[in-house]
């Protein structure tokens, strides 16, 4: 394709990214118009087929719930954990447990509509610390790239057919992480913060983040696993599939939340239609919907749980400093 067509698709993009952007009712309208589909799409199957949901004889079994419940808090700890790190390495307080509780407290907006809440909470949480807001928005973009493109690679990667040549594309999305592993100064997103950004982003620090990011998927498919086994008359399914299955729905949340807006319903659709393909479509809907709650239920929990934990111990108080800058670091 001739260089001159490439820019002019890309202006072309960023004119509608532009306009998306700049129309705040435009994507109220779309929310709310997939959570009305949301809403006929379950409506239409427990009306049609409520029966065979009624035959399945479907009975909840609290043990593996409890199960999924310290999968998650595991997974939690996982994510504080690259939290604090990016935000030190970024230029932010490096304290252990002001950064837990920041993380905790904001995890908290993560269930409300749209990301807006949960941006919103970051950029007051670290006002404290002087951090200026763009600074604490590249923070949770890092955070938010990192995850989904781990989930996008891991989902590649279990997706591969030796069998199958064109599944071998796949391997593409590698690139991105070689990229950055070479030149890790590109993460440092200075384009977003508004200015240099120090001590700075290390080889080993991408290294860090990519394994503890790929750890919490690789957690994410027992805990999947475990809460479909609390349908104690649904068969589980292998853990590639359990696997592929959350990877690839949680990569469309990703971006339907932040492209969208959105609600977050587009995971309960793609989880349904990924689940269609093992179980009958009514109980596809079901363990999707159960596993919204159970995610909203957990998060709760954990987040009240570590956030309520640090203030009775009187340890979320004022940030610690930054860690001093070493030129050597950036390089």
């Amino acid at each position: 394709m001739p260089q001159s067509r490439v820019a002019a698709l890309w202006e072309r993009g960023q004119a509608l990214w532009r306009f998306w952007q700049a129309r705040p009712r435009l994507r109220l309208a779309v929310n709310l118009g997939l959570a009305a589909g949301l809403l006929v799409f379950v409506a239409w199957y427990f009306w049609h087929d409520m029966r065979q949901v009624l035959a399945e004889d479907i009975t909840f079994s609290l043990p593996p719930l409890a199960g999924a419940l310290l999968l998650y808090g595991v997974n939690f700890a996982l994510f504080v954990v690259a939290w604090r790190s990016i935000v030190e390495r970024l230029g932010g307080p490096a304290g252990w447990r002001y950064n837990a509780l920041r993380y905790a407290n904001t995890s908290l907006t993560r269930f409300l509509p749209t990301p807006a809440w949960f941006l919103a909470s970051r950029v007051q949480g670290y006002a404290q610390p002087g951090l200026g807001r763009r600074a604490a928005l590249a923070m949770t973009a890092l955070e938010t790239l990192l995850h989904m493109w781990t989930g996008a690679v891991f989902y590649g990667l279990l997706a591969v057919d030796p069998q199958r040549p064109l599944t071998w594309l796949y391997l593409l999305l590698l690139a991105p992480v070689a990229a950055v592993l070479l030149r890790p100064t590109w993460l440092n997103l200075e384009w977003m913060s508004g200015g240099p950004v120090l001590p700075g982003i290390r080889r080993r620090d991408i290294v860090l983040w990519l394994a503890l990011y790929t750890l919490t998927w690789v957690l994410a498919g027992p805990f999947f696993g475990l809460t479909i086994q609390a349908f104690s008359t649904v068969t589980p399914l292998p853990l590639p599939d359990l696997w592929r299955t959350w990877a690839l729905s949680g990569v469309v949340a990703y971006i339907s939340s932040y492209t969208l807006g959105g609600l977050g319903v587009l995971r309960e659709f793609a989880l349904t239609l990924l689940l269609a393909r093992f179980y009958p479509t009514p109980v596809a809907l079901l363990i999707a919907l159960v596993v919204r709650l159970v995610l909203t239920g957990a998060g709760l929990a954990w987040g009240v749980g570590l956030a309520g934990g640090l203030i009775l111990a009187g340890r979320g108080g004022a940030p610690e400093p930054p860690l001093p800058t070493d030129v050597k670091e950036q390089v």
